[in-house]
């Protein structure tokens, strides 16, 4: 373990009691004290522990494990210079150029980036070769770089005030070439194994022969020379002050006063690769690993990979260390401030599996019953007394605040220990969990039940209770008694049990019931947390439950274990990283923010079993081995990474991407895949891309894949856009955007659809105009005959009524012709005189096509009167009109009612022998139509019709009428008169019902 960290756990408060009872055992009490040496074998840890990396090497994706250096460009992409070409990873993919790519050579030292974001590489060939826009330039590209009469290999590149390039060659001739590359100028240079330097305007080469500075062509050498050996590319430069290493000595140049103070350095190998200054540390790449030193004072702070052959070292952006090697390939390390302890003296296979504390005093229990205490950067394992059972699970370390110690339980038993020395031990008892009832007695879960003990810590006392105590038969895995109701809760993998009194209660929560829990634990305002493996978290107290899970934000739903650390933090160990959950209820709602951690921030690995937080320190229990750090130290990086398209393929075909300019493709390259990556190396884990194109929808669509596929796209203009985001940090990119358009084919061309378009119009025309001469030579045929209909209708009305009127007259006047002749003078003169009035008002109506409805009434009225008269009123009628009826505004054609009224009179009421005779004449109206109805008390028409050896019922001057109504339904196209006729059913007679719409 380091200093650094060995300082801020000692720092951290004791327990009074604890350090009583430590000091006493230890110094006061030897026999204790001799009992305590002899079952803890003390072994202090070394502090020499590497820190959590991840390794990229021939195993995952290189094609070598010799890497000379590394690089980081504008675009945040970290480029490996290796043996084979040069590599570059964007986080997400490492994509490899070599020589047939366009590179000058495969052996590749080092990596330049100008002003206008050219990547030079350095190479052992001599030759020269660029990156940019996602391709190597050459001396093809640029005829001017084969006039370069270069020798030996390249050693630096560099760029001056003026945008020139310095190619400095390991010996020989400087080049430099202008900044648009047509031409160059060449330097006549003494010196071998040179850098170039730049510093306020002036030039320096440091080299073997010693510091240089440049001054109009001609080199200037300083007070010393450097005693480096032959390989320059340890120099680095930072301000004035040039650091080179070999030899066992550390060289410090400064340019401006051209002194170069030497420095001893025992630990250091004689051969060094590299020096690199970062952040007030220099970091020196030698055969034996990565030495660390104080830049002030040159004080060695750590050695990390003493098996390694180091190369080179690179911080990012994002603070993480990139080391290269020349036979490990390349070491990442997210976080080099997590300690990270293994090892097989201690952790057997390393797989930790419980951690807990009591203060900073930690006892870390693993696989195969070890248990080891550490305090103070020192780990002393624990004898066990007998050996592990099965795996040698441990199930539970829980510390004895009373007492100053821990009771541990193993498959082995169950061991309590106290900080004097003393150990209690009992190989029949095992624990998985207990929670206090109060100081005198505890529940406690054991593999196949729970009970309520009396002093269960005192394992003798706690045997004899076995067979009284027990009260469920279930496997508890963690145990919570909640004092303020008095209630116990056990979480086991068949649900969240609940019990007072000794008596499980029934389920509150439902959507709790039936998951997998692995932890309890309630926080200091009554909120209860239970962890679950596969449902993630909940929140739970007695008004509300909430559960959190992925889709919150929670690294894993497979949650393994639960600390409180305050009253609204919770930390929550999973199957995939490590989160940091803070949520209270408040008024009702529920606040939740959460923050992640995963390998890629520094944690050996994703897989946590246990976690112990005391004050700011962290203890890790993971499957391999025990992560010790301050959380302060966990990843707070505030760098935004930045975006980029990184590849476009139609039809599965690689389309170059040059910068601002739109690609166009055929109508038949419309199958499309974009390929984007936000330069992330610690959070990958957690990035989140929303993406919209343009010209297909207006939506952002968001993403965790970094591709995306269009399949058929339509001709067309499409702008891509595409964006990230963490899920975690408060960071966004910028928006990249990527133009392209599809070539439609002549026929969904604008000018081709201008073009149909005018000639579809003008068929058209032609079209309608033929159309509209042929439709108005029908219509003024159809009209005419239309008219001639018209004209043959009102002819046909015309013969009906003069059929009628002389049918009407005949009938009137025999009934005078009858008065006569029985010698009624006086009704026959007054018949004469209402026949006169009847024929005036028949001429006048017979002018008319329509006539009021009172016009008719007056008529009928006459006519039934000179009926009444001619058979001297042997029959009564009345007329009935409704009052509401204006019969003066409603217009009929004439003689419509009289026909059936005659009806009624001479067939229906004269043949009648026997009983009252009567005419019934009403006028009703509703709101669309008036009804008339004439109605009689006669034989009927059945009878009528056999007295009259007829085959039909009706008189002719009926069927006139039938025929009268058809006709002017006809004429006015809509059925605006009805009749209906039927005899009555129990009395006799006829109704006649005559419907006239208004």
């Amino acid at each position: 373990m380091s200093s650094k960290v060995q300082v801020w756990i000692s720092q951290c408060p004791l327990p009074m009691n604890f350090i009583n009872h430590y000091s006493k055992s230890l110094f006061l009490n030897l026999r204790k004290a001799f009992l305590f040496s002899a079952l803890l074998f003390i072994c202090e840890l070394s502090h020499g522990q590497d820190p959590p990396f991840i390794n990229y090497s021939e195993q995952n994706g290189l094609s070598t494990s010799v890497i000379y250096g590394l690089f980081q460009d504008t675009e945040d992409n970290i480029w490996f210079c290796t043996n084979s070409g040069v590599v570059k990873y964007n986080g997400n993919k490492l994509v490899s150029y070599k020589k047939k790519d366009g590179l000058a050579g495969n052996e590749v030292f080092k990596i330049f980036e100008d002003s206008q974001h050219r990547l030079w590489f350095m190479t052992a060939s001599g030759r020269i070769c660029y990156y940019k826009d996602k391709k190597i330039y050459n001396d093809k590209d640029h005829p001017v770089f084969s006039q370069l009469n270069i020798k030996s290999f390249i050693s630096d590149i560099r760029e001056d005030d003026d945008h020139n390039i310095w190619i400095v060659p390991d010996k020989g001739n400087i080049y430099i070439l202008s900044k648009n590359l047509k031409s160059f100028s060449l330097l006549a240079s003494p010196l071998q194994s040179s850098i170039f330097c730049t510093y306020k305007g002036a030039k320096y080469l440091p080299s073997m022969q010693g510091l240089y500075s440049l001054q109009t062509k001609t080199f200037v050498q300083q007070k010393k020379y450097f005693n480096t050996g032959s390989y320059i590319a340890r120099h680095c430069q930072d301000d004035e002050l040039i650091y080179t290493a070999g030899n066992n000595r550390l060289f410090v140049g400064n340019v401006i006063t051209g002194i170069i103070d030497e420095h001893d350095m025992p630990e250091l190998p004689p051969a060094v690769n590299a020096v690199v200054a970062v952040d007030s540390i220099l970091y020196i790449c030698s055969g034996n690993g990565l030495h660390m030193y104080d830049q002030k004072s040159l004080k060695e702070k750590k050695h990390y990979f003493s098996t390694a052959n180091v190369s080179h070292v690179l911080q990012d952006r994002e603070g993480s260390l990139w080391v290269s090697t020349l036979n490990q390939g390349v070491l990442y390390i997210p976080n080099s401030r997590i300690n990270f302890l293994k090892s097989s003296d201690f952790f057997e296979g390393n797989k930790i599996l419980k951690v807990n504390g009591l203060g900073n005093h930690v006892i870390i229990g693993q696989n195969n019953s070890k248990v080891t205490y550490y305090q103070n950067g020192n780990l002393r394992p624990l004898v066990s007394p007998n050996r592990s059972k099965g795996e040698g699970l441990t199930y539970l370390i829980k510390p004895i605040e009373t007492d100053s110690g821990f009771i541990i339980s193993t498959q082995s038993g169950i061991t309590k220990f106290t900080l004097p020395g003393k150990f209690e031990f009992d190989n029949n008892i095992i624990f998985l969990d207990y929670a206090w009832v109060n100081k005198t007695s505890a529940y406690v879960s054991t593999p196949g039940s729970i009970g309520e003990y009396h002093d269960p810590l005192n394992l003798k006392t706690f045997r004899k209770q076995q067979s009284t105590a027990l009260f469920d038969n279930i496997r508890a895995e963690a145990l919570l008694y909640d004092a303020a109701d008095s209630v116990l809760y056990a979480c086991s993998k068949l649900g969240l049990f609940r019990y007072k009194n000794k008596k499980r209660l029934p389920g509150a929560f439902n959507n709790m019931e039936n998951n997998s829990y692995t932890d309890i634990v309630q926080t200091g305002n009554g909120n209860i947390v239970a962890s679950s493996m596969g449902d993630g978290i909940f929140f739970f107290n007695k008004k509300h439950i909430r559960q959190v899970n992925e889709k919150d934000g929670l690294s894993d739903n497979m949650c393994t274990s639960l600390f409180a650390e305050n009253d609204s933090t919770i930390w929550v160990t999973t199957l995939n990283g490590l989160n940091r959950v803070t949520a209270a209820f408040v008024s009702g709602n529920f606040e939740i923010k959460i923050r992640n951690f995963y390998r890629n921030d520094g944690l050996p690995s994703n897989y946590i079993n246990d976690m112990y937080v005391f004050g700011d320190s962290i203890w890790l229990a993971t499957n391999f081995g025990l992560a010790i750090f301050n959380k302060n130290d966990l990843s707070n990086n505030n760098y935004t990474p930045k975006i980029s398209i990184e590849a476009f393929k139609a039809n599965n075909e690689y389309i170059p991407l040059v910068n601002n300019r739109s690609i166009r493709l055929n109508r038949n390259n419309n199958n499309i895949i974009i390929e984007f990556n936000s330069r992330t190396f610690k959070n990958s884990g957690t990035v989140r891309y929303k993406y919209k194109m343009g010209g297909l929808n207006s939506k952002w669509v968001e993403t965790i894949n970094s591709q995306v596929d269009f399949t058929g796209l339509a001709p067309g203009n499409y702008t891509f856009e595409v964006f990230a985001y963490s899920l975690n940090q408060n960071w966004e990119t910028n928006i990249e955007q990527l133009s392209f358009s599809i070539k439609p084919a002549f026929w969904q061309t604008w000018w081709f659809r201008v073009l149909l378009a005018l000639l579809m119009i003008l068929s058209i025309m032609l079209f309608v105009v033929s159309r509209f001469r042929k439709v108005k030579d029908r219509f003024i045929v159809q009209q005419k005959i239309n008219n001639y209909e018209k004209e043959l209708l009102e002819l046909e009305q015309q013969a009906l009524r003069l059929q009628m009127n002389p049918h009407f007259i005949f009938n009137a006047l025999n009934s005078i012709q009858h008065a006569i002749l029985t010698g009624k003078q006086n009704d026959a003169y007054n018949s004469l005189e209402l026949f006169s009035s009847l024929i005036r008002g028949i001429l006048e109506n017979s002018k008319y096509k329509f006539i009021s409805l009172e016009d008719e009434i007056a008529i009928l009225k006459i006519y039934i009167e000179i009926e009444a008269k001619r058979f001297s009123s042997d029959f009564t009628y009345e007329v009935n009109i409704d009052p509401d009826i204006d019969t003066g505004g409603i217009k009929i054609p004439p003689m419509l009612i009289q026909p059936f009224v005659e009806n009624s009179i001479w067939h229906g009421l004269m043949p009648k022998t026997t009983g009252e005779k009567k005419l019934l004449l009403s006028f009703t109206g509703t709101d669309d139509a008036i009804i008339c109805k004439v109605e009689d008390n006669g034989i009927g028409r059945n009878k009528a019709a056999v007295m009259k050896n007829k085959k039909q019922g009706t008189s002719l001057g009926t069927a006139l009428t039938f025929n009268r109504v058809a006709n002017i339904n006809m004429l006015e196209n809509k059925a605006r008169y009805a009749i209906e006729m039927y005899d009555k059913e129990h009395d006799g007679g006829t109704i006649v019902t005559i419907t006239i719409k208004r």
